[in-house]
């Protein structure tokens, strides 16, 4: 079970039985829950971590796609004045 810890004098840690355990700054957890929340980081870091090769491909496709519309659109606009 976790439990909130307050650091008060020369850095001693004390049981805080005032402050509700999401709002704390400092808790202390058992080693299960310590387990189970390093393997969920690991989990979330695989999961979402940021792809370079992906990123690229979607940005480049975004350039490609707005550069080759705005000349469409210049050459339709053209073709409507000369017409």
């Amino acid at each position: 079970m976790a439990a909130c810890v307050s650091v008060g004098v020369d850095n001693v840690l004390s049981l805080d039985t005032v402050t509700p355990v999401p709002e704390c700054a400092f808790v202390l957890v058992q080693t299960s829950e310590y387990t189970t929340i390093s393997g969920l980081n690991a989990l979330f870091a695989e999961y979402f971590q940021f792809d370079n090769d992906l990123f690229s491909l979607i940005i480049t496709a975004y350039l490609l796609s707005f550069i080759s519309g705005h000349i469409l659109g210049r050459i339709i606009s053209g073709l409507r004045k000369a017409g």
